[in-house]
């Protein structure tokens, strides 16, 4: 499933499958993105719970593909530049339904890295007899990424207004998107 891309500013960034080597490089990636705060869920807080360790990110990579899902990173130079993992539902009624979470880091953005990982993750899904959607949440000012879902063919699902709070009276809604493949 590795796969070449050249993205936007000449750059070639190789999508591939992660593996449980990749665990602390992925961990301090995630970190980093996590520390910008603006458009991810989790907080340094929720890591040190989830992940406190390069061995609990290592358990988490294995994990998601035992239960048939993906973790894809798009690497440039041989540093991770982004990442998606793809979880899938283990309720049997929903196991056709994947959720998709994707993270590339700042100085990576807007040069193709997203769009080169969501469609590895379209094409793996589209492969996989199973997923029958794809699924995800995005915080709605983060109008980036929301085109660039729109231009892959998900549709919005629904709104939850006040679904995130980064602050002290500082929410954000989040649209639900998907796609059938």
């Amino acid at each position: 499933m590795n796969s070449k891309v050249i993205l936007k500013n000449g750059l070639e960034a190789v999508i591939s499958p992660t593996c449980q080597a990749d665990a602390q490089e992925l961990l301090e990636c995630f970190k980093t993105i996590v520390e910008e705060g603006r458009f991810v869920l989790s907080t340094l807080a929720d890591i040190e719970k989830i992940a406190p360790n390069i061995e609990k990110e290592a358990e988490w990579i294995k994990n998601t593909f035992d239960g048939g899902g993906l973790v894809l990173t798009a690497k440039i130079n041989g540093e991770i530049a982004g990442y998606v993992s793809v979880c899938i539902d283990q309720m049997v009624r929903r196991r056709h339904i994947a959720a998709i979470s994707i993270c590339t880091s700042k100085q990576y953005r807007n040069i193709g890295i997203g769009k080169a990982l969501m469609q590895s993750v379209i094409k793996w899904a589209k492969e996989n007899p199973t997923i029958k959607k794809l699924a995800l949440s995005v915080f709605i000012d983060n109008t980036s990424a929301i085109s660039l879902y729109e231009k892959l063919g998900f549709l919005t699902e629904g709104r939850l207004p006040r679904e995130i709070q980064r602050g002290e009276n500082d929410y954000v809604d989040t649209i639900m998107m998907y796609m059938f493949v």
